[in-house]
């Protein structure tokens, strides 16, 4: 994707692409949750559950006509993924 600007794609691969992000996300997260947990650690348990509920809210909150915020979110949700996928 990093050939590619987003901000150059159409309406629906553009949206697509961001609610895929969001999906990406949030098995990530549940990953993590599902290890505090194995772990025994229900603080962290918290913080992964917290933080996924919140990225799913704020999916649902961004409007399908707002490219802006939809690039702006699969940025930042992918940086978030690759930050998890590094503290492994």
């Amino acid at each position: 994707m990093s050939n590619l600007s987003l901000e150059n794609l159409e309406d629906s691969v553009l949206y697509d692409l961001f609610y895929e992000a969001g999906s990406i996300l949030g098995g990530s997260l549940l990953a993590k949750e599902r290890e505090a947990r194995q772990e025994g650690d229900l603080e962290q348990y918290r913080k992964f559950h917290d933080e996924r509920m919140a990225m799913r809210r704020e999916r649902m909150s961004v409007k399908s006509n707002d490219r802006a915020l939809q690039i702006e979110c699969k940025r930042k949700w992918d940086a978030r993924v690759k930050e998890l996928r590094e503290s492994r």
